[in-house]
């Protein structure tokens, strides 16, 4: 049901133009370096993430980073790889994830102490996803520079948030 769900956010934010809304409105970011960017929505993915499926988040977040991405002339590539491997890193809650609810289930842990050693495992875990993007990823992938392909797919900058259905 969860993921479904997920599946349904994500749709209905890129149909009803809202992910590029929203792409628009972090334009703001545009003159902060590249490397915060990337690092502070990994982190944020990476906390979301412990609260909601990994699948889900995936779904919702992913697509509005591209538009950010794209919004502010940035690789999608670079923001994507760490941020979709950020949705993985649910380490602090027993609701983050199956393994985590068995594990709790067994009473012998406090979620005081899955919290503290899923926020060490989180943050190690972003630290070094984003230092591999930012050192194989600029070999392998380029990450550092605006891809052509990116470059058509520039979205119109224009959003109605009100939908009328008269207009099917």
């Amino acid at each position: 049901m969860f993921i479904g769900a997920g599946f349904s956010m994500a749709e209905a934010t890129n149909v009803s133009g809202l992910s590029v809304w929203i792409g628009n409105q972090l334009k703001v970011l545009q003159g902060i370096n590249q490397i915060l960017v990337v690092l502070c929505s990994s982190a944020a993915i990476a906390v979301i993430t412990d609260f909601i499926n990994n699948m889900s988040a995936a779904n919702i977040f992913l697509p509005l980073l591209v538009e950010l991405a794209v919004s502010i002339r940035m690789n999608p590539i670079y923001i994507i790889i760490p941020s979709a491997m950020a949705c993985c890193y649910a380490f602090m809650l027993p609701i983050a994830s199956p393994v985590n609810a068995i594990v709790y289930s067994y009473g012998a842990l406090r979620v005081k102490d899955m919290v503290k050693s899923g926020a060490v495992l989180n943050l190690i875990c972003v630290l070094v996803t984003n230092i591999s993007i930012n050192t194989l990823g600029a070999l392998i992938f380029d990450v550092h520079n605006f891809p052509e392909w990116a470059e058509s797919a520039v979205l119109p900058t224009t959003f109605s948030p009100m939908y009328n259905s008269t207009d099917i």
